[in-house]
């Protein structure tokens, strides 16, 4: 047999042999699967793929739109139940997001029917929807109970690289990864007396370990606990120090009460 991709003349009679159409499919096959960022087969050395990009099903219950939000409940198929497609394409299930899918999610890049599956952005640069509260926050992680964007915030699973001006829906480009840190570490001063062991609340909150702010301005009051036994008066300088464990600030007067 002769060349299976010998071009033909203007004219010339359209004959096209089985080996150059399933060359023509094969080719057309790989294409689609190299534009997802995904393959049916598991890659080797030299066939490496960018993994940020991964098949998901849309099991939120309704049709979702592109740049929608579904949190990752795990994989689709499990090592025990189906090892083969495990571990040769990594296909996700993506549920309405809840508090325990911060910083795990993905971001829908085309739309998806229910019980659809549509390619996600789980890692990397993307554009997604964002909801903004506060113009200054340069980070967004799942709004819980809704898929329709990521909610901005000071600290969480996507850095904000670019986002159109104002509050409220807007576009935006996000480099998703590890989540960010809220400081654990700041300097603060006391809105109201704070008795010792009491609960109060603080402004002009500024972090001393070098990480972002978890306030967008001075006025902004944040919610802390007095854990020492020496209460603190009212615009009493504080430390506060992030307890990830219980998710509270905890609070220590700097200066004993007047």
């Amino acid at each position: 047999m002769g060349d299976p991709l010998q071009h033909v003349q203007p004219r010339d009679p359209l004959k096209i042999p089985a080996q150059t159409f399933n060359i023509f499919c094969d080719a057309a096959e790989d294409f689609l699967k190299r534009r997802r960022g995904i393959g049916g087969q598991a890659a080797g050395p030299g066939d490496l793929r960018q993994t940020g990009i991964v098949l998901v099903k849309n099991s939120s219950g309704a049709a979702r739109e592109r740049f929608d939000v579904l949190g990752i409940d795990g994989p689709l198929f499990s090592p025990t139940d189906a090892p083969d497609q495990f571990k040769n394409r990594v296909i996700l299930d993506g549920v309405v997001p809840t508090a325990d899918h911060a910083a795990k999610f993905a971001v829908l890049l085309e739309p998806a029917g229910e019980d659809a599956i549509a390619a996600g952005c789980v890692a990397g640069v993307c554009v997604a929807k964002l909801d903004v509260d506060i113009e200054a926050h340069e980070f967004a992680d799942v709004d819980p109970a809704s898929c329709a964007a990521l909610k901005t915030a000071g600290a969480g699973g996507a850095q904000i690289l670019w986002k159109e001006a104002g509050t409220g829906s807007v576009l935006g480009i996000v480099r998703i990864g590890p989540p960010t840190s809220t400081p654990r570490r700041c300097t603060a001063v006391a809105k109201g007396a704070i008795a010792a062991g009491a609960a109060g609340t603080v402004d002009n909150v500024a972090p001393i370990d070098g990480l972002p702010s978890p306030v967008a301005n001075a006025e902004e009051e944040v919610s802390v606990t007095n854990v020492t036994a020496i209460a603190a008066d009212d615009d009493g300088n504080m430390e506060i120090l992030w307890d990830a464990t219980n998710e509270v600030w905890r609070a220590y007067p700097l200066e004993c009460p007047a």
